[in-house]
């Protein structure tokens, strides 16, 4: 018996050890229903990106409690109409009856694309041609980099008056997480920060955070938003693992901008 439970703790086969996860773009394609299916190498993330669902949404609706743990033929509860632009769930009252509910633009990463629409930064999928004239997909990061500042000239490190005491690179970060609907839907791999620009290898990812009093704004192609920083707090940076991704992804981007 003891060398049995000894061998639980083994690897069974060394291909285990050779999982990569996809990206977005390689996510398979929908059900006939409209459900999707886990297959390997998937993550809640990838598969978030790629039909335009906040992951958190996946995630809360199919009762997944450690999205590391995510099983091979795990049948998600989303069923998708691109054409339409519609999504729905299948949800669980509290009496145990299954019940439909429609998902609303909130509940998109990108609420400008339509459910189902990889929301991928380019660099990831196809580039369009006017991205290109910023961002290629082939560039290095540091490259990418050099042209976030051709596109938005950034400026120095900036000192942040506010009741919060934030740091200026924690309110970027911030803002721009909020942007894309929480930090988790931020590609640490892709993302570049110089100074007050952020962006992830693609000019339609790209924004540049302005900070006034208790206020942050993000222009991205154009578009600028505003937001309350001790909204973004409460809502990004409120407990010690919020604060913990945030800070790792400051540092991860800084890294990126320095090391071509």
């Amino acid at each position: 018996m003891g060398n049995t439970n000894a061998k639980a703790d083994v690897w069974p086969d060394k291909a285990l050890l050779k999982w990569i996860a996809k990206t977005p773009d390689q996510i398979g394609a929908l059900n006939a229903n409209g459900t999707y299916t886990v297959k390997e190498g998937d993550t809640i993330w990838a598969i978030g990106v790629h039909f335009n669902i906040k992951p958190q949404v996946i995630e809360t609706v199919n009762g997944i409690a450690d999205p590391y743990k995510l099983q091979i033929g795990t049948v998600l509860k989303l069923h998708i109409d691109h054409s339409n632009d519609k999504a729905t769930i299948e949800a669980t009252t509290p009496e145990g009856k299954s019940k439909t509910v429609a998902l609303t633009p909130k509940d998109k990463i990108n609420p400008s694309k339509k459910f189902g629409e990889d929301v991928a930064p380019a660099a990831q999928s196809k580039v369009s041609q006017n991205q290109a004239d910023n961002a290629k997909a082939t560039q290095t990061s540091g490259t990418l980099a050099s042209n976030q500042n051709t596109h938005y000239q950034s400026a120095p490190a900036q000192k942040v008056n506010n009741n919060e005491n934030l740091p200026a690179d924690v309110v970027n970060m911030l803002t721009y997480s909020k942007v894309y609907g929480g930090p988790a839907n931020i590609s640490a791999k892709d993302l570049i920060i110089n100074n007050n620009v952020i962006g992830q290898g693609t000019a339609d990812s790209t924004g540049k955070v302005t900070i006034s009093g208790n206020k942050a704004s993000i222009t991205i192609e154009g578009k600028t938003s505003t937001y309350n920083i001790q909204d973004l707090k409460k809502e990004y940076y409120n407990d010690k693992a919020q604060q913990q991704r945030i800070n790792d992804l400051i540092n991860q981007g800084n890294k990126n901008n320095q090391s071509n």
